[in-house]
């Protein structure tokens, strides 16, 4: 307020009005000079100084003029005041800091639509009225407002000037000069922040430490920066103006120079991976971006090349790659890496209708060099073969090291069947050959296995296994051979997984029992069940019994899963004739075998000797077959089981050599009927025949008779009319785990009770 009341005070003499004049000329042009600067793009220190700069300049042109700039911020929520007249310092703490949704006066509506706002009286005027106390103490009584545009158009700010003389409209010249000090501090602003835009962008550039190169339409280097020189070797001085020459050099199988330059003449850029050189000549792997930019009609102007060094990723990536795909010893492939190969290979051979070879190869007496001389004669034996079998491939054809003493061979593309023999006979040799370790000579030889798509297999899975069936088969033959593949060392070699196999089903509890219901014919209520063993393996899945028991049979192990079989048999007989109203009987299949080993035998009458009632719940089938082996051993173990209660029941009959004599011997109690006497039932007359005479002839004998494999009601109902006492088959159940078994049984004695309920009421 003084600074204003001196400035309206000034003496009126004329040396004083001339000296005056004098000052303002010369204030006005250096602020002229200064703005002409600005309008000349020269660099500017600080925005604010050059918006004190205009508003002196408009002071100095206006004597009653003091004016303000306030700036919108970025979230276009407050007036900010940026600069303002000195003598406005009263008036600039209450308009410093604006909510413009709150404060609904000249300057937020200017702000907001962007229109000039003119108060001519700021004495009475309603949108000031907050500021009355402050412009009448300062002595202001009018304000003209211009908003500040960008040259987007987007209102950024207001340039206001507040007058102190009377009130009035401004005048066009007034008005004019408003105008232009809102242009002047637009072109302060814009320069000030574009300024400070080059001002980053280059210590972006200086100080990246993603390398730069800038280059014309013809590919000549116009400028790089710092990071280049620290990735390429090349100072600036070696490159500029001369054509780029940095990335011409490519590995193999990347994408070529010309074709890079091709995307970016059509695209406009172009990103990848790209191998250079260093001034060194050491190689340098970059990830590299390349931009066009064009000039004012779309031609091409400059290339934009920026690259950052992968060098050590890309190393790193190689060596995990390596590591995960080539065994660390020998450098061969390993697994992983040939069963990709092979795969590819198979793939090729299936359209190109040629032969693959696959060659499994397993050193014979490695382990004795292992344990006698070391791990380290070991390694060297194993490197030696690398190399040896290395030599003895075309290049195309893989050799890998699948782990320990184990290789492969992948020969694919053969044209002549005749030349795989002559290469493993050439393997053979050559690993036969003697190999110098200090003052030792190491010899091993090796087994080999061949296997052909698609002669021997249609899949990789089945070529490795074949293969390797194959080289299994040459050590059995005495080692240092080769052995192709045929279905008889295919078949040998199922049988032999099949043993090994077995050896551990019944540890590893593989083994289930399942039990087939045994219906009375004249009740059709289930009192007994035969007991039949199911394998399931993990990996080969459900094994026929057919084909399992004669293995276990001839391998020993049937006692021990006989065994098991009936301590099964016992637990589930006690536990269904506790929640059954019928007593059950179960059936257990017995093997000749069993008979002949007294382990079995022992078992069941050591177990049965403690448990009498077991007895009446179990009971023994047997075939024809072992009636006509008349060992005593066999026939007293038999009458040994009769005696403790055991019921014994002739399976199969009539399809061995059934003799009446060996029926009254051995005192059976039951006779199975086979299946193939049911299937003709009830129209085959034949069948019918003999049906009728074996059950009569059985009880003639005091036999009961079974009727096995009964599949249809025809077949169920004729069995009835000629007399036969039992049946199973399909019809009624087929053969189901115990807990479905129980079910069935805890069903039918639901279904007794209800029905003797209903006959006592």
């Amino acid at each position: 307020m003084k600074q204003i009341a001196q400035r309206i005070s000034q003496p009126k003499s004329v040396n004083s009005a001339a000296e005056q004049a004098m000052h303002v000329k010369k204030l006005a042009d250096s602020h002229s000079r200064k703005l002409d600067n600005l309008a000349k793009g020269m660099p500017i220190l600080d925005g604010t100084e050059v918006l004190d700069l205009i508003i002196e300049y408009v002071e100095t042109k206006d004597e009653d003029a003091f004016c303000t700039v306030h700036l919108i911020n970025e979230e276009a929520t407050h007036l900010i005041c940026k600069a303002s007249s000195a003598a406005l310092s009263t008036l600039k703490a209450s308009l410093s800091n604006l909510e413009i949704e709150d404060f609904p006066n000249s300057l937020a509506i200017a702000a907001q639509q962007g229109i000039r706002a003119v108060v001519e009286d700021l004495r009475c005027h309603a949108d000031w009225q907050h500021h009355h106390a402050r412009t009448a103490l300062a002595g202001l009584i009018a304000v003209w407002i211009e908003p500040i545009r960008a040259s987007t158009g987007k209102v950024i700010g207001t340039f206001s000037i507040f007058r102190s003389s009377s009130a009035g409209p401004p005048s066009d010249n007034d008005l004019d000069r408003l105008q232009n000090a809102s242009n002047l501090a637009r072109i302060a602003l814009e320069r000030k922040s574009l300024q400070e835009e080059l001002l980053l962008a280059a210590s972006v550039y200086q100080n990246s430490s993603e390398a730069i190169m800038i280059t014309d339409q013809k590919d000549y280097v116009v400028a790089v920066n710092p990071a280049f020189t620290r990735i390429t070797g090349y100072p600036e001085y070696e490159v500029i103006g001369k054509p780029q020459r940095h990335f011409k050099q490519n590995r193999a199988g990347g994408a070529s120079y010309k074709k890079i330059m091709q995307i970016l003449r059509a695209d406009g850029h172009w990103q990848g991976e790209i191998w250079s050189r260093h001034k060194n000549g050491a190689e340098l792997a970059v990830w590299l971006t390349l931009n066009s930019i064009p000039d004012e009609i779309g031609d091409v102007y400059r290339h934009i090349c920026l690259f950052s060094d992968i060098t050590e990723k890309k190393r790193s990536e190689e060596l995990i790659w390596k590591q995960a795909n080539y065994d660390a010893l020998t450098l061969l492939p390993n697994r992983r890496l040939f069963f990709d190969r092979l795969q590819l290979e198979i793939s090729k051979s299936k359209r190109t209708g040629k032969t693959l070879v696959l060659m499994m190869i397993d050193l014979d007496g490695f382990k004795a060099v292992n344990d006698q001389l070391g791990h380290a004669a070991g390694d060297h034996l194993l490197k030696e073969t690398a190399k040896r079998l290395r030599g003895c491939v075309r290049e195309g054809d893989t050799v890998a090291r699948l782990g320990g003493d184990e290789f492969i061979l992948c020969i694919p593309q053969i044209g002549d069947i005749a030349c795989i023999e002559r290469i493993a006979r050439s393997i053979n040799q050559i690993l036969a050959r003697s190999i110098g370790l200090a003052d030792k000579f190491l010899r091993v030889s090796g087994s080999i296995g061949i296997a052909e798509y698609p002669k021997d297999a249609d899949n990789m899975d089945d070529l490795l296994k074949h293969a390797d069936q194959a080289m299994y088969a040459s050590k059995k033959l005495g080692r240092n051979r080769y052995s192709r593949f045929t279905s008889s060392i295919h078949e040998e070699s199922e049988q032999q997984q099949l043993i090994n196999c077995l050896r551990y089903a019944l540890d590893a509890r593989q083994f289930k029992v399942h039990f087939q219901p045994i219906v009375d014919l004249a009740t059709d209520r289930i009192i007994k069940a035969e007991a039949l063993l199911r394998w399931t393996h993990p990996l080969m899945g459900k094994i026929n019994p057919a084909v399992f028991i004669p293995i276990a049979e001839e391998i020993g192990l049937i006692g021990e899963i006989g065994d098991w079989v009936f301590q099964q048999a016992v637990q589930y007989a006690k536990r269904w004739g506790q929640c059954s109203s019928t007593r059950i009987q179960i059936s257990i299949n017995i093997s000749p075998i069993q008979l002949l080993d007294g382990g079995s035998h022992n078992t069941w009458t050591e177990f049965l000797q403690k448990d009498t009632s077991s007895a009446a719940n179990l009971a023994i089938e047997i075939t024809e077959g072992l009636l006509l082996n008349e060992h005593r051993e066999v026939t007293e173990k038999l009458m040994r089981f009769r005696e403790l209660g055991i019921q014994i029941a002739l399976d199969d009959f009539g399809t061995g050599y059934s003799s009446l004599s060996y029926l009254m011997k051995f005192k059976a109690d039951y006779i199975k009927i086979d299946r193939s006497f049911i299937e003709g039932l009830p129209t085959d007359p034949s069948c019918i025949a003999l049906c009728e005479a074996i059950i009569a002839m059985s009880h003639r004998l005091g036999l009961k008779v079974i009727a096995e494999g009964v599949e249809t009601k025809a077949q169920r109902d004729q069995l009835r009319d000629i007399g036969c006492d039992y049946a199973q088959g399909y019809l009624f159940s087929k053969p189901v785990p115990a807990e479905e078994m129980e079910q069935l049984l805890l069903a039918q004695s639901v279904l007794a009770s209800a029905n003797q309920t209903a006959k006592g009421t």
